[in-house]
């Protein structure tokens, strides 16, 4: 028998034996500690049977993946906590190595927090905070609430933040946010002004990042769609304006049609429009 075919199919079973262990599956040795070396070479962790727990060392990278990935699988059992069957105390949490993470910044104004991924938001007064995305949103690692880190209310701030950033309409934002925390957030990310996408997990939102002052500084896709059919389609938003009226963007001039709509490119911040100076709220003043 080929000795490379019986290596292969050797490791084979045990990756198998290994997951299913980890799930919490019954195998042959499911009584017995399993060890496993983490990822990275620095924690060497175990995964221990259901009926044990050992203190010596701390849980895997691979189990605490799982952990931060889906919190509600985690039971507490007075100072005992439990995931899937494999029991370990909040002693056995790693802390989290804040310098070995990476910033998440925009590219090609889509910002993609990843998914089962660690990453570190460095917020304006330069400290480092830890963040993690599941498999749908961003947060702080529930491992660290685990473990008893203090509570970081910068980072939830910022995660919750781009958390909204995934709304259908984020147009209460306000209500939570100033004008100038969510340009901070933005301009932290390497956002530009104009259409931005967000991706968090499996899931992806788009939305309208405007220079307006008065207008309202985000703007949900379907938000823009509209208000741009309502300028340069159905002039339905300038009918109270006469033809040849000349609006204004970006220092670009813009002649009211005889329907009652501007030829502005799509993409062009609409809440920046400058409407004639002898009109007030659609009524003309001359």
């Amino acid at each position: 028998m080929n000795v490379n075919r019986i290596n292969e199919e050797y490791r084979i079973n045990q990756q198998r034996t290994a997951v299913r262990i980890l799930l919490g599956q019954k195998t042959d040795r499911s009584q017995r500690d399993m060890f496993i070396k983490s990822q990275s070479g620095m924690n060497d962790a175990g995964l221990y049977s259901p009926f044990t727990v050992k203190k010596s060392t701390y849980i895997s990278d691979t189990l605490l993946l799982l952990i931060n990935r889906d919190m509600s699988k985690v039971k507490k059992h007075g100072d005992v906590y439990e995931y899937e069957g494999y029991r370990f105390t909040a002693d056995q949490i790693p802390e989290i190595d804040v310098n070995t993470l990476s910033e998440v910044k925009a590219c090609n104004n889509t910002i993609d927090f990843g998914q089962n991924h660690y990453f570190k938001y460095v917020s304006s007064d330069g400290r480092e905070h830890i963040l993690f995305t599941n498999d749908k949103c961003v947060g702080t690692p529930y491992s660290e609430y685990i473990r008893g880190a203090e509570h970081d209310a910068t980072a939830q701030n910022y995660s919750k933040f781009w958390r909204y950033m995934m709304s259908r309409d984020p147009v209460y934002y306000g209500l939570t946010w100033s004008s100038d925390e969510v340009r901070e957030f933005m301009d932290e990310a390497g956002m530009e002004q104009g259409f931005f996408t967000v991706k968090m997990g499996e899931r992806e939102a788009t939305q309208y990042y405007s220079a307006s002052e008065t207008g309202g500084v985000i703007h949900s896709k379907e938000r823009y769609d509209s208000k741009y059919e309502s300028i340069t389609s159905t002039g339905y938003q300038l009918m109270n304006y006469e033809p040849g009226s000349v609006f204004k963007l970006n220092g670009k001039e813009y002649v009211l049609s005889e329907n009652h709509t501007l030829d502005i490119p799509y993409g062009e911040d609409l809440w920046c429009l400058e409407y004639p100076s002898n009109y007030v709220y659609g009524v003309k003043i001359d």
